[in-house]
C-alpha cells in the first residue's frame, strides 16, 4: 500500500464517513427529544381532556347532532321548492314552413327564481328544411352547475318525413 492510497482511507474515514454519522446521530437525538417533549398546550389540552365530566361529552355530542339535523332540515326547506325544466313539451314536432318561438325554461335556485341566467344553446332550427335540430339550457348557478335539459325540435315534411 502507497503513501496516497493510505492517506485517503484515513481521510475518508475521519474526515467524510464520521462527521456524517456523527450527524445522523445528532439528528436521531433531536427527534428523539422533540417527540418526547410536549408542548405546553398539549399538556394543558390532556389535563383539560382528562377534568372533563362525562355529562359535558354528552351535551357536547347531543348538540353537534341537533346541529346536524338543524343544518339537514334548513337545506331540505330551502331547496324544496328549487326546479331546472323546460317550459311546454321536450319535444316540439313541426312542419316545414311553421314557425317556431322559443318557450325557454324555468329555473329556481334556493327559492330564488333564476330563470333569467339561463342559458340557451345548440342548433337553430331551420324550418325551411326538414330535420332534428337540440336546443340545450344551461344555467350558471351553484346548485345546478353542470346540470343541462335538452329540446329536441323535429321539422318534418308536410308528408310526415324528416331528412335528419
Amino acid at each position: 500500500m502507497d503513501f496516497l492510497s493510505f492517506f485517503m482511507q484515513i481521510f475518508l474515514r475521519d474526515c467524510v464517513y464520521k462527521p456524517i454519522i456523527l450527524c445522523y446521530n445528532i439528528c436521531n437525538f433531536i427527534l428523539e427529544v422533540r417527540m418526547a417533549k410536549k408542548s405546553k398546550a398539549q399538556k394543558q389540552v390532556e389535563k383539560t381532556v382528562k377534568k372533563t365530566h362525562k355529562a359535558t361529552v354528552v351535551l357536547a355530542v347531543l348538540f353537534l347532532l341537533i346541529g346536524i339535523a338543524a343544518g339537514v332540515g334548513a337545506s331540505w326547506f330551502l331547496t324544496k321548492d328549487d326546479t331546472f325544466e323546460l317550459n311546454g313539451e321536450k319535444v316540439i314536432r313541426l312542419t316545414v314552413g311553421d314557425t317556431y318561438e322559443e318557450q325557454g325554461a324555468k329555473a329556481i335556485s334556493f327559492g330564488k327564481d333564476i330563470s333569467s341566467k339561463v342559458q340557451i344553446s345548440g342548433d337553430k332550427p331551420d324550418l325551411a328544411v326538414a330535420g332534428e335540430y337540440q336546443i340545450v339550457y344551461k344555467v350558471d348557478d351553484f346548485r345546478y352547475k353542470d346540470y343541462q335539459l335538452v329540446r329536441r325540435v323535429v321539422v318534418e315534411d308536410a308528408g310526415g318525413e324528416t331528412n335528419g
